[in-house]
């Protein structure tokens, strides 16, 4: 368990071995949920990452013409 503190703003710091544990990077989104007097962090993935990692599959499979703009 780790203990940390809200500073003036709300801010809390998670501890950095915690962050790069669970691939917590500046700009990363959190849920917050409450069970009781228990608070849970859970990271919420970009959506648009799955759908990137999908593109990418599809083109490196050969299912794709290409990636940049069709011809007219």
């Amino acid at each position: 368990m780790e203990i940390v503190t809200v500073d003036d703003k709300g801010r809390i710091l998670l501890p950095k071995k915690d962050r790069e544990a669970h691939g917590i990077q500046p700009g990363s989104r959190l849920a917050i949920a409450w069970e009781g007097d228990v608070m849970q962090v859970i990271p919420v993935p970009n959506p648009f990452d799955a759908l990137a990692e999908e593109a990418l599959a599809e083109h490196r499979a050969g299912k794709t013409r290409g990636l940049g703009p069709r011809p007219r």
